[in-house]
Order: structure tokens, then C-alpha cells, then sequence
């Protein structure tokens, strides 16, 4: 297994968005489970809060009003986390709605994204590596230099 990170640093914003979707929804076809974090406070309208609740359980509050909502993925968690910017009041990032998600593969994290998408892990092996590869060039992103160890 290898940690990858995606390289905002060396990518347009255009960019980064198209791979964080494409990320997404290659993991979430491979996922078992996910994980989100919703920060309540830094949504205007409180639909949007309850849109994204509603994709799964409610698992728990956290500290400073933290919801934690776990479910399965699909198209309609994919839908609704690459559809959709981050909060308005979002400390970083601006891809993903939400401050973390965690895409599980059985146990292991496949990937995480924090921060708004600020900071995006896959934990992934040599074939789905490979895999993931494919999956890019397909969606029109070129695979190599996208990812630092």
C-alpha cells in the first residue's frame, strides 16, 4: 500500500477540481463505506446542512457542533459531494462541501479529504494505482505528476 496526496500546489484550480471529482467517484465505486464531517456553522442555508445529513446516518455530534454522518456510497453521495463547492464560510479549500471525507475499502481508508479538499489522501495498492491511472486519463486528466508520496 502507498499514501498519495494530491499535489494542489502544482495544479490549476480547474484542475484540481476535475480531479478531486474524478477522485471521488473512483474511490466511491471501490468504497464499502463513507464518512463525512459537516461543520454546520459554515453553511448559509441550513438546507444544505440537512441535504448532506440525509445521505446517510447521523453517527454522532462532535466537538463545536460537529456532525459526523456515515453511510454506502453512491451515485447519490457521489452527486452530492462533487456537485456542490464548499461553504461560503469554509476555512480552506473550495472543492468539497464538506470538512472531511472518508471513503473506507473494508477497514482502510481508500481516501480522505480534509479541510474543505485542502489536503486529499489515497491509501492505495500497486493494481489500484493503476486503476485509479486509467481512471484519469479517461475522465481527461493526465495521471503522472498529479500525486506526491
Amino acid at each position: 500500500m502507498s499514501l498519495l496526496q494530491i499535489d494542489r500546489a502544482q495544479l490549476e484550480p480547474e484542475v484540481t477540481l476535475a480531479l478531486y471529482r474524478a477522485v471521488v467517484r473512483w474511490a466511491a465505486a471501490r468504497g464499502t463505506a463513507f464518512e463525512l464531517t459537516i461543520e454546520p456553522g459554515d453553511y448559509d442555508d441550513p438546507r444544505d446542512v440537512a441535504g448532506l445529513q440525509a445521505l446517510g446516518e447521523t453517527a454522532a455530534a462532535g466537538a463545536g457542533g460537529a456532525i459526523q454522518v456515515r453511510g454506502v456510497p453512491d451515485e447519490r453521495f457521489v452527486r452530492a459531494v462533487i456537485g456542490s463547492a464548499a461553504p461560503a464560510r469554509a476555512r480552506a479549500g473550495d472543492e468539497c462541501p464538506v470538512e472531511v471525507i472518508i471513503i473506507h475499502a473494508g477497514e482502510r481508508a481508500l481516501y480522505t479529504c480534509y479541510d474543505y479538499g485542502t489536503v486529499q489522501i489515497v491509501d492505495i495498492d500497486e493494481a489500484e494505482r493503476r486503476d485509479l491511472e486509467r481512471a484519469l486519463q479517461a475522465a481527461g486528466l493526465p495521471a503522472i505528476g498529479m500525486f506526491e508520496r
